[in-house]
């Protein structure tokens, strides 16, 4: 059998018809990054528990692939009796097919569709979802009653082991799938009829932001690789509202090179910075900005950073999905002689880091002097989220916040420019350019994504000891990076203003 489109395939046509075309006529493997990785690999965690409230299901467990073999499988299963299905296949008579997380029997003859998602809300792209599948259930002989769209309840907290009936929200979805499914006929037969023509590829979105919506396309490298590494996406990836339209009309025309932009572009002051510094090619300076900045700075100087983690299921009692949980911190601290010292702490154990973190955390910061993060709104609703959850300490991570100060301010800003750093005033994308013996490159954990992904590995009693040990080493060395990184910034503007 020739088979056409997948839900998932279907999902990429309606977002980007270059990403399907590509993905069913290139023969490239699509390229995904650690954290798309740990997205998915967090959908599957979920959807296993999912499947625990339906202890007598069955999983039709073919490779994905194997599409006719499920559906076979799926068959065979209905005629056993079985009432609840898991990943249950089927086929239209064109070719389409589908997955389906739970197919559970309600009737003698009726399904209910069920589609678990690691998400906390409705995104739009899950209503076209659950329609291709009811799409192609019913185009398969179902008579499908309810299309339910179960996801995380983010009010749920955890108290002992986790309650998946307390865990997930069931949403009935059945009228906005019903609704959707001649756009769904529309849909596929427009996406067919493009993905047939072999020998031509579709146009690129106009905007690579685009490319990350709903998620991460894995064909950006290849689609992006004829714009230089400095163009109009770096000066103009936040433009003014007014001068989005001028914008939009120059990408949607591959317009995209600095010589592309027209005289009278209405640019901001920071756009008009980044392309003196590129045409000048120098860095741009506002010393009194950066002094400003540096006289509010009292010492001792305290540099900070903290490394969170965030699980769809929660980890620790008395925490709900998806809430922020610092389990690392580094700390230099520097006198006015210049001295530093540095200090860290990580939680090495698979109990709740927060109360411990918190006590090192006061003990060792002072009751004065400037403390500095890189993006300092984070470390600051850390600690009033903490506050909130241990309010003996309130007081004391009160007193810290009044005290932070954003070191990306100035970078942001563009009180300090260079071309080469781009549109974004980061430590991943400052550092290199201002401080380029400091490298991200040479650790094993280069960002934060990972490093909350690597954690929750390594605290997994399914890890060995020594590569739990490996990974706490890993994640040292990464976040006294970030702290040092903001001790060598502070050093760039002192010497910017001389």
């Amino acid at each position: 059998m020739t088979f056409n489109l997948s839900k998932s395939q279907y999902i990429k046509g309606l977002f980007c018809h270059r990403h399907l075309w590509l993905y069913k006529n290139s023969g490239m493997k699509e390229e995904f990054s650690a954290s798309s990785e740990a997205i998915m690999e967090t959908g599957t965690s979920v959807g296993e528990l999912a499947q625990s409230l339906y202890p007598e299901g069955v999983t039709i467990d073919e490779e994905y692939n194997k599409i006719e073999e499920g559906q076979a499988h799926t068959q065979s299963e209905i005629k056993k009796g079985t009432k609840t299905i898991f990943e249950a296949t089927a086929i239209t008579p064109d070719g389409n097919y589908a997955r389906i997380d739970i197919l559970n029997k309600v009737g003698k003859d009726e399904w209910d569709l069920i589609e678990v998602k690691s998400s906390g809300s409705i995104n739009e792209y899950y209503k076209d979802d659950i329609a291709f599948q009811r799409y192609v259930f019913e185009s398969a002989g179902y008579k499908v009653r309810k299309s339910i769209l179960m996801h995380i309840n983010k009010a749920y907290v955890k108290n002992g082991k986790i309650d998946p009936k307390q865990l997930f929200i069931q949403d009935d979805l059945t009228d906005v799938a019903v609704a959707k499914i001649n756009q769904v006929k529309q849909n596929i037969k427009l996406l067919s009829e493009m993905v047939v023509k072999k020998d031509i590829e579709p146009k690129r979105l106009s905007a690579p932001k685009a490319c990350n919506d709903p998620y991460p396309c894995g064909y950006q490298e290849y689609c992006w690789k004829d714009i230089p590494e400095y163009s109009l996406l770096n000066v103009l990836s936040n433009c003014a509202h007014r001068a989005r339209p001028i914008r939009d009309a120059l990408f949607n025309e591959g317009k995209y090179l600095i010589k592309d932009l027209p005289a009278d572009f209405p640019l901001t002051v920071k756009e008009a910075i980044d392309l003196a510094s590129y045409k000048d090619d120098k860095t741009i300076i506002d010393k009194e900005k950066i002094k400003q900045f540096l006289s509010d700075l009292d010492y001792p100087l305290y540099y900070f950073d903290y490394e969170t983690i965030a699980p769809a299921v929660p980890i620790y009692d008395g925490t709900s999905p998806y809430q922020v949980i610092p389990f690392q911190f580094s700390l230099h601290i520097q006198q006015k002689d210049g001295i530093l010292k540095h200090l860290e702490f990580l939680h090495e154990s698979s109990t709740d880091p927060r109360e411990e973190l918190i006590k090192f955390l006061i003990k060792n910061i002072g009751q004065t002097g400037t403390i500095l993060a890189h993006h300092a709104s984070y470390e600051k609703t850390c600690n009033s989220n903490l506050a909130k959850c241990f309010p003996k300490y309130e007081k004391a991570l009160n007193a810290i916040n009044d005290r932070l100060i954003d070191s990306k301010k100035p970078f942001s800003g563009r009180w300090i420019y260079n071309h080469k750093v781009g549109s974004s005033g980061s430590l991943k994308n400052v550092l290199p350019v201002y401080c380029p013996d400091l490298s991200y490159k040479e650790l094993e954990i280069q960002e934060g994504g990972t490093a909350s992904t690597e954690y929750i590995r390594a605290i997994s009693p399914l890890t060995s000891k020594q590569d739990s040990k490996t990974i706490f080493e890993n994640l040292k060395k990464y976040c006294e990076l970030d702290t040092l990184a903001i001790v060598r910034l502070v050093e760039v503007l002192r010497k910017s203003i001389k």
